[in-house]
């Protein structure tokens, strides 16, 4: 039997946990660089009809038979916060390469704990920072190693979404107990200072963060809604208290010395 870690990128078999927003991303990531995408799990009620509209050949209710299948080679986590540790841990315990959506666990205790299951070898994980191959950040990291920007001395940028913007909007980010206790920052923030440390080389090595909440109660629909999806004038809603923040200034060390500065 051939090794996972030794297959042509052709050869690989994905299976995907999570069907809502940026799961049939990943499949259609995966699609273009010729990875087969054999498998694909979520809820009983609804893995079903997206098995059918994504064209994957098998679907399953509960991720642990999903990872005890032999003709799969790489996990795809994207599923909501809450449930990345113990997924993550069940596909390296599986044998299984991983690949886990950020933020990587609802904290650094399980955070560490995937860390040091990954430290042990066998397999490949990997959390999904796509930023920083995008071609222009790879053009970017040449040139500070080059020199060709001299000393990188402070680094300044922002993310910035309207997305959630008025109090009406709702995502399951907005609560702790799916996301965290970090919602700007721990979804969007960390993808530029994944990018930015990407770039310089350097780790980020202390923060200072001012975190804010606008909407300090919202609206929740009565019903399920998707990522990024318009609100319809007949939604009925319930009132929530907000405890997650809208908005943050970041202040950043790099292990190199620089400084650095993120609005999100």
């Amino acid at each position: 039997m051939v090794s996972p870690s030794t297959k042509a990128i052709h050869e690989l078999r994905a299976g995907i946990i999570g069907t809502g927003f940026i799961g049939p991303v990943h499949i259609e990531a995966l699609r273009r660089l010729g990875v087969q995408v054999v498998a694909l799990c979520d809820l009983p009620t609804r893995v079903e009809a997206a098995r059918v509209k994504l064209g994957i050949s098998r679907a399953f209710g509960d991720y642990r038979e999903m990872l005890q299948s032999p003709d799969i080679d790489v996990v795809h986590i994207t599923v909501p916060n809450r449930f990345h540790c113990e997924m993550s841990l069940a596909a390296l315990n599986a044998g299984k390469h991983c690949i886990c959506e950020k933020p990587l666990a609802m904290n650094t205790k399980e955070t560490q704990q995937i860390v040091n299951r990954a430290k042990k070898g066998g397999t490949i994980f990997a959390v999904n920072y796509n930023v920083r191959f995008y071609p222009a950040m790879l053009q970017l990291r040449k040139m500070v190693a080059r020199g060709d920007l001299g000393q990188i001395i402070h680094v300044n940028g922002s993310y910035l979404q309207d997305w959630l913007f008025k109090e009406t909007d709702y995502n399951w980010r907005l609560l702790p107990g799916e996301g965290g206790n970090l919602r700007a920052v721990a979804d969007i923030g960390t993808h530029w200072m994944d990018t930015a440390s990407f770039v310089l080389n350097a780790r980020i090595t202390s923060v200072l963060a001012d975190l804010a909440t606008w909407h300090k109660a919202r609206k929740r629909p009565l019903g399920e809604v998707q990522t990024f999806a318009r609100a319809e004038a007949s939604m009925k809603y319930a009132s929530y208290q907000v405890r997650t923040e809208d908005f943050a200034s970041v202040l950043l060390q790099f292990a190199n010395g620089a400084r650095g500065n993120l609005a999100v």
